[in-house]
């Protein structure tokens, strides 16, 4: 586990991150394909960095579970490709998404729970309800 998953604190100077550069990984491939998912296709994503073992990026969208639903359709994302996403803030009106990928099974620091396991969270909220 990389510090800067717990802080958001990244040491060095921001790098754009492209796929095929030299810092490239599988897991930071699989950070790409969930942020070109989450902005609705590659020509939208502007200036993605490397962030330790994972990518960042800023945005000025309102992250909200409804009207929209962009924070909605993120967490899903996450679910679905085994990512672990964190917000923070980013500059004056925008928020940085961070982006690590994981596995589906390990220890908390290694894995990231599946879309069964968002599913099954949900019914348990569905049945606290009633």
């Amino acid at each position: 586990m990389h510090w800067e998953q717990f802080t958001g604190r990244h040491s060095v100077k921001k790098k754009t991150a492209k796929p095929g550069d030299d810092e490239w990984t599988d897991d930071k491939q699989q950070c790409w394909n969930l942020l070109v998912c989450f902005v609705g296709g590659e020509h939208h994503l502007a200036n993605v960095y490397h962030f330790g073992s994972g990518l960042r990026m800023s945005t000025w969208w309102d992250l909200a579970t409804f009207d929209g639903g962009r924070l909605t359709w993120l967490v899903v994302l996450a679910h679905r490709d085994h990512c672990r996403v964190s917000i923070g803030p980013s500059g004056p009106g925008r928020v940085a998404v961070h982006v690590w990928a994981r596995k589906p099974e390990g220890n908390l620091f290694e894995r990231h729970p599946g879309l069964n396991d968002l599913v099954a969270m949900a019914e348990r909220a569905k049945r606290a309800e009633q």
